[in-house]
């Protein structure tokens, strides 16, 4: 089986620049070498991205630049006289001395000719390594603290306390005067005139009223000159 005969634009690979080097291995049931290198070629590289030999496979493509593995104990690739420019890497792409590379539809060969669906093939492509990306831990830039300055305020003058101005003495009490009895208010002259037309309505409207709060005033008039009177005696 495989997974890809090529890489290809489609996995994002486009030139031979792209690719490190290309390491081959087989082994065969018939004979005991192994074949196992890897090659930094530039045709080679070339052909592993974009799956055809474009006219320039050389047997030099394969006998230079050519580095031996653990285990290679083949000829190939180091014997190869001949390369053929059909099918990438599966047919014949280098052979020579009696010995051949081949995993096509007509011939399974690894450093030998003659037996096919024998062998066991396969290519491998060495891959620059990613780029590695350390996340970079940006700081966030440190603005100055503003502390807002607490400046004392500007003492302004001290207002002092309004001038007492001389308390107002509470009026003087007057004394109470009482309501004046009819009699009063007929021979009283009296500064209002309309005071008096109120007083004078109210009498002829409620003669017997205004009558009793006569009487009552005159009442309470001779009680108050009583009791003054018996007051003077005990102090005597």
């Amino acid at each position: 089986g495989y997974s890809h005969w090529h890489l290809g634009p489609a996995l994002g690979y486009t030139s031979a620049d792209d690719v490190l080097d290309v390491r081959f291995f087989c082994s065969n049931l018939y004979h005991s070498r192994v074949m196992h290198f890897k090659t930094a070629d530039t045709h080679v590289r070339r052909v592993a991205v974009s799956g055809s030999h474009e006219g320039g496979n050389l047997p030099t493509s394969w006998t230079s630049r050519w580095t031996a593995l653990a285990g290679h104990t083949a000829y190939l690739p180091g014997s190869a006289t001949s390369a053929s420019n059909n099918g990438a890497f599966f047919d014949l792409p280098f052979y020579g001395n009696g010995g051949y590379w081949s995993i096509s539809s007509r011939s399974t060969y690894c450093d030998d000719f003659g037996r096919p669906d024998s062998s066991s093939h396969q290519v491998w492509v060495r891959l620059p390594a990613p780029p590695t990306f350390s996340p970079t831990t940006i700081s966030p830039t440190m603005h100055p603290t503003t502390s807002p300055t607490t400046s004392s305020p500007t003492n302004y003058p001290t207002t002092s306390s309004p001038t007492n101005h001389p308390t107002t003495s509470s009026p003087t009490d007057h004394p109470t005067t009482s309501s004046p009895t009819a009699g009063e208010l007929r021979d009283q002259p009296l500064k209002d005139n309309w005071f008096r037309k109120r007083e004078m309505a109210r009498r002829d409207a409620f003669p017997q009223v205004y009558s009793w709060f006569r009487k009552q005033a005159k009442n309470n008039s001779e009680g108050k000159d009583a009791v003054s009177n018996d007051a003077e005696q005990a102090s005597q």
